[in-house]
């Protein structure tokens, strides 16, 4: 679990600093524990990002998904391969450098102070997103897949998600 909270911050650090320009989406959502978030909003992925961060956030609560492609650091410089369409192994932790995998996060709150529990895949998962790149921009289909909370490893549950970027702003 240690790993696992590690990895969740070190990749919510890369994506929190990496986002350079918005995203619009039309429609979209993500579901856990039964539960339907309607997408809002979202930051990322464009071809200078490398993940798509879609955002709920309807009255006194924040709720976000965060879908990571992989990245390096190369003599300094963050090197982010924009995602190909195909199908993605969704893990625990920073995708390896294969470029066919891809990290979820899940971090919801809820009442007026910031009270959030954060969620990363299950390690024993065996799920693959299906990706699609129509004009440069992505669809991501997540079939359902196991979440655990990072600080209380019996709060758990299913995610689903379908999110459809439309376009890039800066």
């Amino acid at each position: 679990m240690k790993k696992i909270l590690i990895g969740f911050l070190a990749l919510s650090l890369l994506t929190t600093f990496s986002c350079k320009k918005a995203t619009v989406l039309n429609g979209g959502s993500f579901t856990f524990k039964s539960t339907s978030y309607s997408v809002t909003s979202a930051i990322g992925n464009t071809t200078a990002d490398n993940s798509l961060v879609c955002i709920n956030s309807p009255t006194n609560s924040y709720n976000e998904c965060q879908f990571i492609f992989y990245s390096s650091i190369v003599g300094g410089a963050q090197v982010i391969p924009y995602p190909t369409a195909g199908s993605y192994q969704v893990v625990t932790g920073a995708p390896d450098t294969t470029g066919t995998q891809l990290s979820i996060n899940l971090v919801l709150t809820t009442g007026a102070t910031y009270n959030a529990k954060t969620y990363a895949v299950d390690p024993n998962a065996n799920v693959h997103a299906t990706v699609t790149v129509s004009g440069g921009e992505l669809h991501i289909s997540l079939p359902a897949v196991n979440m655990i909370n990072i600080h209380d490893s019996t709060d758990h549950g299913t995610l689903t998600a379908t999110v459809m970027q439309t376009s890039a702003t800066e």
